[in-house]
């Protein structure tokens, strides 16, 4: 089974940049840092560059920024579905809010384990 390894990654890149679109328009890489990290994100674009991680990891062994890049997405995307999931996003008591914080990192704790064997 063959692949093209700079298409898959190109591939990857263009969903990525679809999904922080938002946070495209700041003129600082430190502005731009906070925008991804506030904004919303396109969780379609981010389930699909997910998609693709996945399929290139099968042909492959992954670089480090390309793992770097998985694991940010995939935080990035699972926060996005746990706030769609929440009732009130915004209007949560506190205990709400920590019983969230703590199912995420659980979540973060198992996908670690998972990818380190």
């Amino acid at each position: 089974m063959s692949y093209n390894y700079d298409q898959c990654v190109q591939s990857i890149q263009e969903h990525r940049r679809r999904a922080y679109a938002n946070a495209s328009d700041t003129t600082t890489a430190d502005a731009a840092v906070v925008a991804i990290t506030t904004s919303t994100p396109d969780l379609e674009a981010l389930q699909q560059s997910m998609d693709e991680f996945a399929a290139l990891s099968k042909h492959c062994p992954m670089t480090p920024l390309l793992w770097m890049q998985y694991a940010h997405d995939t935080e990035v995307l699972m926060e996005g579905l746990m706030m769609l999931e929440s009732p009130s996003a915004e209007g949560g008591s506190d205990q709400q809010q920590l019983q969230q914080r703590l199912q995420q990192m659980q979540a973060k704790k198992i996908a670690l384990e998972s990818s380190t064997g």
